[in-house]
């Protein structure tokens, strides 16, 4: 049976797998093993050198909070701004919709069509990534606009909606770029929250 596509996430990490066929859904289980693995040992590296403060991850917390309100508070005429969610979830669900969709998109939409490239482009081409940064921003932000409308929750494509979400796109990756991954990906994941738990 084929994977359901919920969001832009899931259309370029499902679509990909199912390339391979019944072995899709081993491939992006292994995935998402080696994933964990990895970023479970950089932050074991990261503890072993107490370089973590519980202060800090508070702040950061926080800090994510306060961006994902404003986001709320700018957008919250278009309740499915960055996620489609759906009615009769518990609570514990919608959370576990809120923080899969935050780090995923962001995985995708910022740390790999902004981080990925702006390190590739110096790299490679020795480009600075200030003069590269917002070509790029515009890309990931169009993408991920564009991909809300795409698969069978998609929505009905209209040019504000579109605007609205290549304009949240813009704001998330200017979070990204100015305060890491962590705090767009909390900010994500806090905005998705209050939408899915105003969802009836």
């Amino acid at each position: 049976m084929p994977f359901e596509v919920r969001n832009g996430a899931d259309v370029l990490l499902r679509q990909a797998f199912l390339f391979f066929g019944s072995y899709g859904r081993i491939g992006l289980l292994i995935s998402l093993i080696l994933l964990s693995v990895y970023f479970f040992l950089k932050g074991k590296s990261i503890i072993k050198t107490d370089e973590i403060n519980p202060l800090i991850l508070f702040g950061m917390i926080i800090e994510g909070f306060v961006y994902g309100f404003i986001l709320f508070i700018v957008f919250n005429n278009i309740p499915n701004l960055l996620i489609l969610g759906k009615e009769g979830l518990n609570t514990i669900e919608k959370l576990y919709l809120a923080i899969g969709a935050g780090i995923f998109e962001e995985f995708i939409f910022r740390f790999i069509f902004i981080g990925l490239l702006l390190t590739l482009f110096f790299k490679i081409f020795k480009i600075t990534k200030g003069s590269i940064f917002i070509p790029l921003l515009l890309l990931s932000s169009l993408v991920f606009s564009g991909f809300h409308y795409v698969g069978v929750f998609g929505d009905s494509f209209q040019w504000k909606s579109f605007f609205l979400r290549f304009t949240a796109g813009g704001y998330l990756g200017l979070i990204f770029y100015f305060r890491g991954f962590a705090i767009c990906a909390i900010a994500h994941i806090f905005y998705d929250f209050i939408i899915i738990q105003g969802i009836q």
